[in-house]
């Protein structure tokens, strides 16, 4: 009996606020293959798009962001602070500039194309309390693709 006692326990002191975690998007805007950079020091940009479908504002505090595995380019990881408040039932978007290193797939020193996969924490607040959200993406570098990736 007091080993369900201390099971139950354990599960109600959860951190996570008992609200509906919003939707959110990760996209690439810009990257070097777009602009024809090819190998070093460069600049992506990202855009993040937040549905919070909860019936509580939530306000995005701070993005950390880096690549997992290879592609045309590499970020380390990177954070950004924001205080971008997103009202019950509406959508909310920040963007920014993400430092990585790019990679040309030949001595013409033509840029990679490979994809990049990404991996983001996003940090929320909110009346009722703090959390976070990962997400993941997979973004094709093929140049000339129709908006963003």
């Amino acid at each position: 009996m007091l080993a369900v006692v201390l099971l139950l326990a354990a599960c109600s002191s959860s951190n996570e606020p008992g609200i509906l975690k919003p939707e959110v998007e990760l996209l690439q805007l810009q990257a070097p293959v777009d602009i024809g950079y090819a190998t070093g020091p460069t600049q992506i940009q990202f855009g993040v798009r937040i549905a919070n479908r909860s019936g509580e504002p939530i306000t995005l505090k701070r993005i950390e962001i880096q690549t997992v595995g290879t592609g045309s380019y590499v970020i380390r990881k990177q954070w950004f602070s924001f205080n971008e408040k997103v009202d019950p039932e509406h959508f909310g978007t920040v963007t920014f500039w993400a430092r990585g290193y790019g990679f040309a797939t030949d001595r013409g020193r033509t840029p990679s194309a490979e994809p990049v996969s990404l991996r983001g924490i996003l940090y929320f607040d909110t009346p009722v309390g703090s959390f976070h959200q990962f997400v993941t993406r997979y973004i094709s570098q093929f140049p000339g693709g129709e908006g963003p990736r």
